[in-house]
């Protein structure tokens, strides 16, 4: 192997882990804050269950007459590009683009985050209470222990090009020294890290898209219980994707 090819894979890591150690507690606050959502919400939702367990059953039918399900069908391209598209909209799409805006946009990302957590936490919950645990574990733990990571980091990235461009306008504002040095780490960083990201929830929707489905597939040939909810439930999955993306 060519030296120089060498060195650039370790200039590489060591560029992906110092983006990390720079961001390490950043990404724990996000971590910590994303995670008392979901567990909050899976929390409350068991509770409202054992306190009125028909409210949990009427909001879901809710759910499937005013969301109706529009997304492509598992195992396709297409419904491939539907999730990945959907997960990195904030490098594309005009609209959610603006989350970049300095301090206008902190407060969406931060919003969009948490409500991301939320739907997390309640889907996790509704469906495990409708289902029992293994429908929620096969059908959203496969590619959730990517994708939840994933959102993780891409949402310090958002947060640390916040705080980097903040600290910049209000130097320049006092007319303060600006440190170019740190300007540049700091926005080396929000590009690592969303490369990242994007590398990560294009891993967790091909797993989304092609082994779900057959995971699913393979325990609904085994278990009867699985097979006779098999259906009902990936009706309701799909509801709920389709909740997420007009959210």
């Amino acid at each position: 192997m060519p030296i120089k090819s060498i060195r650039g894979g370790i200039n590489l890591r060591k560029c992906l882990i110092s983006a990390f150690k720079r961001n390490s507690l950043l990404l724990l606050v996000t971590l910590l804050t994303i995670s008392a959502f979901i567990y909050y919400t899976v929390y409350t939702v068991i509770l409202v269950k054992l306190l009125n367990p028909t409210l949990i059953e009427d909001f879901m039918n809710f759910l499937s007459a005013n969301y109706p399900a529009k997304i492509p069908k598992p195992e396709t391209h297409e419904f491939f590009m539907f999730v990945f598209m959907n997960n990195t909209r904030f490098y594309w799409n005009p609209l959610n683009m603006l989350v970049w805006i300095p301090l206008f946009g902190a407060l969406i990302v931060g919003f969009s985050f948490l409500l991301n957590g939320v739907v997390i936490g309640a889907v996790a919950a509704m469906l495990g209470l409708k289902y029992g645990p293994l429908l929620p574990i096969v059908g959203l733990a496969p590619h959730g222990i990517i994708e939840v990571p994933a959102f993780i980091i891409q949402c310090t990235a958002i947060l640390r090009w916040h705080i980097t461009i903040s600290t910049l306008l209000f130097n320049l504002i006092r007319g303060e020294k600006v440190e170019k040095a740190k300007v540049k780490e700091d926005l080396m960083d929000v590009v690592i890290l969303s490369a990242i990201s994007i590398f990560l929830l294009f891993i967790a929707a091909l797993i989304e898209t092609y082994i779900t489905p057959s995971l699913i597939k393979l325990v609904e040939k085994n278990v009867e219980e699985f097979r006779l909810q098999s259906q009902p439930f990936q009706e309701l999955l799909a509801t709920l994707r389709q909740l997420k993306h007009d959210i």
